[in-house]
């Protein structure tokens, strides 16, 4: 690498520093950055932070669903308690400001029970899809208005392929309402297409908090610190090409989904679909190969999925989202052989 591992170090900081600037037009300065060994430890190590500030009062982390399965684990290894925020599909699985502080598990709207932070993506997850100027404007002031912290996930931010794309620069809305109470997390890994590229950095105004955050933050190794130097200056170019990907694979799985009348959320960006496959969990069967016939349902898609077609994805309650909508990730090199597999298995559901 031929530097030393603070010139690596300073090198990164720098990358960082400059990625907030021609990216998101937000200024941090080295003080302000964090770095970690990935993005999902740096949002564990924030919440571990928040809570340590919150003291004997608890922390409690508002995280819209459906969302990124490993959230809510994540929110309570931290030591906080998680505050589902259930949200709609006519919305595109986006959280209204309306019902963000207003879900809470018995109902009560005290202040003591109002969420002390908020967990955000931006395209949400797995709906794929980017907030509004005016509705990211709208949560961060109702955020504001009950202090809360917001911890906004941004891994995924380059990958938006839809045409025209409109997503608002959500970081600089974002900062400029929330100020100190804003911690951005963010890696090349999702952009890029560098998934095995385990570094993340996080940013924040307050000094003192990227300064407790990075005490409890495992470093990313050297290559990965190299590799984020490298990559980060180049992100938009590479992520231009990498959409190009994304567009295409997303369009093959929507149009399989499309053939067979399944209802999907359209993704404007990420990895992957969000289908609805209640249709099929009333009455229809499926002669295994072993010939076995079973009934189709909520309980098994997944399990007969996996070992009828070789196809691997989460349970519905893994996203935590409605009952029947799975998540069907599209970010494959064989997609189109599993499109094939796919189609055969629900050509063999007989009703």
């Amino acid at each position: 690498l031929g530097q030393t591992p603070e010139g690596l170090q300073k090198s990164v900081l720098d990358s960082v520093v400059e990625y907030f600037q021609q990216r998101h037009k937000t200024k941090y300065d080295d003080s302000q950055v964090v770095l970690g060994a990935g993005a999902q430890p740096l949002i564990q190590t924030t919440i571990e932070v928040l809570a340590q500030r919150a003291g004997n009062k608890g922390l409690k982390v508002a995280v819209p669903q459906p969302g990124y399965g490993l959230y809510p684990p994540t929110v309570q290894a931290a030591g906080a308690e998680l505050v589902p925020i259930h949200t709609d599909a006519k919305d595109h699985f986006l959280p209204r400001p309306e019902t963000l502080y207003s879900q809470l598990k018995d109902g009560s709207k005290k202040p003591t029970d109002i969420p002390h932070a908020v967990l955000l993506t931006e395209p949400n997850n797995p709906g794929g899809h980017y907030y509004t100027s005016k509705q990211i404007k709208d949560l961060a002031h109702a955020i504001k208005a009950r202090e809360g912290y917001v911890i906004y996930d941004n891994v995924f931010g380059l990958t938006g392929f839809a045409k025209p794309m409109t997503a608002p620069n959500s970081v600089k809305i974002l900062k400029e309402i929330l100020g100190d109470r804003l911690i951005v997390i963010d890696s090349v890994s999702k952009s890029v297409a560098a998934g095995g590229v385990r570094a993340g950095f996080a940013a924040t105004t307050d000094p003192k908090l990227a300064e407790e955050i990075q005490k409890r933050t495992l470093a990313p190794d050297p290559m990965a610190m190299a590799a984020t130097s490298q990559y980060l200056p180049q992100s938009e170019a590479l992520a231009a090409e990498h959409r190009q990907v994304l567009r295409q694979q997303a369009e093959q799985l929507s149009n399989f989904f499309r053939t067979r009348r399944i209802p999907f959320i359209k993704a404007q960006g990420g990895f992957s679909l969000y289908a609805d496959l209640n249709a099929f969990f009333s009455g229809y069967r499926l002669t295994l190969e072993n010939g076995q016939e079973v009934e189709l349902s909520r309980e098994n898609f997944h399990e007969l999925l996996m070992s009828e077609a070789g196809i691997k994805i989460h349970a519905d309650t893994w996203a935590g989202g409605p009952e029947g909508h799975y998540r069907f990730v599209f970010s494959i090199k064989r997609l189109p052989e599993a499109i094939q597999r796919l189609d055969q298995f629900f050509s063999r559901l007989k009703k």
